[in-house]
């Protein structure tokens, strides 16, 4: 189709052609290796979206958007289906990209999901979880969309965990500080027994019948003094230092072991049970 000497086609875009467009590339934003590595995995996953965004080629042939996609088809070695656009002003590159791009949480908003930010958290943490990456979560990148909305649809009892947090009450946005955590956590130690899972949690946040020696007692405790420490101006703690210590009083109580006081090892906790794994073991328990 073209309209005033712009041209749009959709074709088949193999590497040799995405190398061949990002050869004009003289004028293009700094390339984000990040975007590029995320790109190139959800192509090799079968995860990235045909969504209308387009390849757009100025009039002198000069590539002045999709230099992030291309160099992702480049990467993957996979050829894939593109819109490209071509024949556009080259000063029409200072208008590409002006809207507010969509969320994670935006996306499962838009089909549907309660509390749509808050679950897109959870799903990046297991998102990392399932690849490993759950002690270093600043090193594992943004959960796309279209990944988030997969892990979602992949682990549907998300919703059911979600449920069971949120009938704790407002004691749970009190002992833990970020918000995904008790929901991520519930989830994960419910696929090896929900029963020890739903007690483990209402213990930590209510307080129930505990006593010196109860991993959740310690977890609790411990999880009080994190807020405390937030509470009187200092930086929140890392979420993996969190969840390091909270793995920790997990594994302690479904192994029926007493656990006095928590501590950080050099090592990060593996779960104990539970049908969710990661791919790769990055670290074992000290």
């Amino acid at each position: 189709m073209t309209n005033n000497g712009i041209r749009v086609e959709q074709m088949m875009v193999t590497p040799k052609m995405a190398q061949t467009f990002l050869d004009t590339n003289p004028r293009n934003r700094n390339l984000q290796k990040r975007h590029v590595k995320q790109l190139r995995q959800e192509m090799l996953d079968g995860t990235f979206p045909v969504n209308g965004d387009t390849i757009v080629i100025a009039k002198g042939g000069d590539l002045l958007d999709g230099q992030h996609r291309l160099t992702a088809i480049v990467e993957s070695g996979l050829s894939l289906m593109m819109i490209v656009v071509t024949g556009v002003n080259p000063e029409a590159q200072a208008t590409i990209d002006r809207p507010k791009i969509r969320k994670a949480g935006d996306w499962l908003a838009i089909n549907g999901y309660r509390d749509a930010a808050r679950l897109a958290s959870v799903a990046r943490l297991l998102w990392l979880y399932e690849r490993g990456l759950i002690h270093t979560p600043s090193a594992g990148g943004s959960c796309e969309p279209m990944t988030t909305m997969a892990v979602v649809q992949a682990h549907p009892d998300l919703i059911s965990s979600m449920d069971y947090i949120d009938s704790l009450g407002r004691m749970s946005r009190i002992v833990f500080t970020h918000k995904a955590v008790p929901v991520f956590i519930h989830y994960l130690f419910a696929t090896g027994d929900k029963a020890k899972a739903d007690l483990f949690l209402r213990q930590v946040v209510l307080g129930e019948n505990l006593s010196a020696g109860f991993p959740a007692f310690a977890l609790r405790n411990k999880l009080l003094s994190i807020r405390s420490v937030k509470q009187v101006g200092s930086s929140s703690t890392p979420v993996e230092v969190v969840l390091h210590y909270i793995f920790r009083a997990w594994n302690a109580f479904a192994g029926g072991r007493k656990l006095v006081r928590l501590q950080l090892y050099n090592n990060f906790p593996i779960v104990e049970g539970g049908t969710v794994q990661p791919q790769q073991t990055k670290t074992k328990e000290g």
